[in-house]
């Protein structure tokens, strides 16, 4: 028997996947610096942040390494974010050696041939911005972000071939207004309302300011669009929590992009100014599939095979979000996220391996999907877990810095130097040994 062939579109995106605060050290004017110091006041069984990002992989300085690796795996798009608090440390004053530092930086991926998707906010604040409210108050925070956009765009805009405008506006207020895991620990409905619509409205003035200066770049956004499940198939409660949380932080940014409209429980069906067709194609995170209890998440249960990161290994999912998104909006996606906390090197290649396989499916289905970034390029700082998760295509010892290609890279370097891959086929029956 042959083995089954998993071939991708000639013109098919390979790439990988950054986060500044995570991986460049020394961001000391973030809200994460102050809330990562906060917490080593506590007792060291009530941390809610296991340790400081402190340097970090000190990507800052060892960029050209990291870019010479991904070029080593044959990476052809990278998907970096830039960190707001370095470019503006305080609010009214731009570090103009952060901005070429940056510009630096994405010249050093674009003279390896490697193409950039830049993401603009990633989780972080400004400190000076956090401490006036954050995310709850739009009045501040919006023209603040105006300005930190324009800037990035007039000082770096001609080295980006696609856009990111922020990265998965529906965690944030899930799991820091919302559910308390992630800075500033608050657990407030009315709060993650505010947080969600000024992640909306972020969206889609970043979305303007990029159009009216570079019309024909593709702007998109990285949404952690959650697969959910009742936890009890059959339990009404279950049910009725799974499709309210679903509309929530899955439908409604989309729907509001289509219409123009922010619907319940976001907003009363009012119309946000900039927001209808603010997008040009969809970034797609996924990990991971979890539960419903009533109105609680479950993030899984007996049986369930789990990663590292305690969440289900569920690639089934990521076909079922693909056809999902495409019957709510007829833009182009892409993966944008993708990847396992793990140091097991063949569970990391299984899992690749496994997503690639419904990302096919879901091609052959005449979804349009026109690439894949998985996370992370390095092994980095995973915000409240600290650097005991390892997501890196490259492993990274903390105690020298050193760079290491993993299994899981090297694999990876070969699919995408065969633009695919084939499943091994299953031995012969009739075959002796």
């Amino acid at each position: 028997m042959n083995p089954k062939q998993y071939a991708f579109p000639p013109d098919f995106l390979w790439g990988t996947a950054a986060s500044a605060y995570q991986v460049e050290g020394h961001n000391r004017h973030s809200d994460w610096a102050r809330w990562e110091m906060e917490e080593r006041k506590r007792p060291p069984a009530r941390r809610r942040i296991r340790e400081p990002c402190g340097r970090a992989c000190d990507h800052w300085n060892r960029f050209e390494e990291d870019y010479e690796l991904a070029r080593s795996i044959g990476v052809q798009v990278h998907r970096p974010s830039v960190e707001w608090s370095r470019i503006y440390p305080r609010e009214k004053l731009v570090d103009r050696e952060a901005l070429a530092h940056y510009r630096t930086m994405l010249q050093a991926l674009q003279r390896r041939g490697i193409k950039v998707m830049l993401c603009l906010n990633h989780f972080t604040l400004p400190l000076w911005a956090a401490s006036r409210g954050g995310y709850t108050n739009a009045k501040m925070l919006l023209p603040a972000f105006e300005a930190y956009v324009e800037t990035v765009v007039q000082y770096l805009g001609d080295l980006v071939d696609y856009w990111l405008t922020v990265n998965e506006p529906n965690v944030i207020p899930t799991a820091a207004y919302l559910g308390a895991v992630m800075p500033p620990f608050k657990s407030s409905p009315l709060s993650f309302v505010k947080a969600f619509r000024t992640f909306m409205a972020m969206h889609s003035r970043a979305y303007r300011i990029i159009k009216e200066r570079f019309p024909r770049s593709p702007v998109g956004v990285a949404y952690s669009y959650f697969h959910l499940q009742p936890l009890r198939q059959h339990n009404p409660l279950d049910r009725a929590g799974r499709n309210l949380a679903h509309l929530a932080i899955n439908r409604r940014f989309f729907q509001g992009i289509a219409g123009g409209r922010i619907g319940p429980p976001l907003g009363l069906g009012e119309r946000m100014p900039g927001l209808e067709g603010a997008l040009d194609f969809i970034g797609i995170n996924y990990y991971s599939t979890s539960y419903m209890k009533g109105l609680f998440p479950v993030e899984s249960k007996p049986g369930d095979l789990v990663t590292e990161m305690g969440w289900i290994y569920y690639p089934r999912g990521l076909y079922e979000v693909l056809h999902e998104i495409s019957r709510l909006s007829p833009r182009p996606i892409i993966i944008t996220e993708n990847g396992i906390a793990t140091t097991d090197e063949s569970f990391r290649i299984r899992y690749l391996e496994d997503h690639l396989k419904e990302i096919h499916r879901a091609l052959a289905d005449g979804i349009e999907i026109r690439g894949y970034m998985h996370w992370s390029l390095t092994d980095n700082f995973e915000w409240q877990h600290g650097y005991s998760k390892r997501f890196g295509l490259i492993g990274i010892d903390y105690a020298t810095l050193e760079r290491k290609l993993k299994t899981g890279g090297q694999r990876y370097a070969r699919i995408i130097g065969d633009n695919g891959f084939a499943e091994p086929a299953p031995p012969d029956k009739e075959q002796r040994p």
